[in-house]
């Protein structure tokens, strides 16, 4: 199978290569070189900016192109025209971020997605759900078989925002962690491995439609998931969980403060319960948390990062908070 990947190397786009590799599948980048392919891996590298230099592309051929870098409908509407003539099927990387409403649980393909108010919006980090809405739109105008794929947070090995990331990195290296609020709030994510797998699973089978990608398949709550990690060898922290009002005096902030929780206030039980099931009925398989906490615990340890972590609060921040909450009792 020969595949093109508009889109960079840096996570999803690496372990997509990887899985294709693996396959023996012909894979040709299409990237500006931000994150360069490592030079060992036997794959073609086409290095261009989709914004000006999809040119580049015309005359090629093949079976299925995977579009990882698509923000703004204007380019993506380029690059779908330019390739309707070099390829059948088209696979876009969305984000459940194209939900309009998060204030009912559980919602699915079907539900109200956003739209820009204005068609010549390019400010992705004010409007990112919205413009992500559009580009879907301009990909299933050229290919109406096209695969839709909407991701909630993609979780593993190489991810550069540390979102999950914070939490194996806490419990690996303090004795205690901050926990939020309402432990038995849901908690969604998937694993970048398990991400890329089902994308080209569905990529042979020349799925059309779109899907909700997250996980795991089976529910799982904050507290599940912390004290699963505090339960793994060479972990040493424990989760003290503080209440949201707490919380909230201290000006904790949910989710970049505390990755994966959601306040009570916000009113969106809908963002961490979103409805997998078409997906499950298309093969999703979640591996276990324990290795993905593992997994990107020792990519984490391997990259020799810094102690400070790109996402959450800071060990500082999060000291002083436990010690003000102890002092109450």
């Amino acid at each position: 199978m020969k595949i093109l990947i508009l889109g960079g190397t840096r996570f999803l786009g690496r372990h997509l290569v990887y899985k294709a590799l693996d396959r023996g599948y012909q894979v040709t980048l299409f990237h500006r070189g931000i994150h360069p392919a490592p030079e060992e891996w036997p794959v073609e590298v086409i290095r261009g900016d989709r914004a000006k230099d999809l040119n580049l592309l015309e005359g090629g051929a093949w079976d299925c192109v995977l579009d990882t870098s698509g923000y703004l409908p204007g380019d993506v509407s380029r690059s779908a025209d330019i390739l309707k003539s070099s390829t059948d099927q088209y696979v876009f990387i969305s984000s459940i971020s194209v939900y309009k409403d998060f204030s009912n649980e559980s919602p699915d393909e079907g539900a109200d997605v956003l739209s820009l108010e204005d068609p010549d919006e390019t400010d992705i980090n004010a409007h990112y759900g919205a413009l992500k809405a559009a580009c879907e739109i301009a990909v299933k105008e050229r290919f109406p078989g096209a695969l839709i794929v909407r991701p909630g947070l993609i979780v593993g090995p190489f991810d550069p925002s540390d979102r999950f990331t914070y939490w194996p990195v806490k419990f690996h290296k303090q004795r205690k962690v901050l926990a939020p609020g309402e432990p038995d709030q849901p908690v969604q994510f998937i694993d970048v491995r398990d991400l890329a797998l089902w994308i080209l699973d569905n990529a042979e089978q020349k799925t059309s439609g779109t899907y909700n990608l997250t996980g795991p398949c089976e529910p799982l709550t904050m507290r599940a998931m912390l004290m699963k990690m505090e339960a793994m060898p060479g972990m040493k922290g424990k989760a003290v969980f503080v209440p949201e009002t707490f919380l909230e005096e201290q000006k904790v902030e949910s989710w970049s403060d505390l990755p994966l929780w959601i306040a009570e206030k916000l009113k969106m039980p809908g963002h961490n319960t979103v409805h997998i099931g078409k997906a499950l009925g298309k093969g999703l398989k979640t591996r276990p948390l324990e290795e993905t906490v593992r997994d990107t615990l020792e990519w984490y340890e391997e990259e020799g990062r810094s102690s400070r972590l790109s996402w959450g609060l800071s060990l500082e921040r999060e000291k002083e908070v436990l010690e003000l909450w102890e002092k109450r009792f």
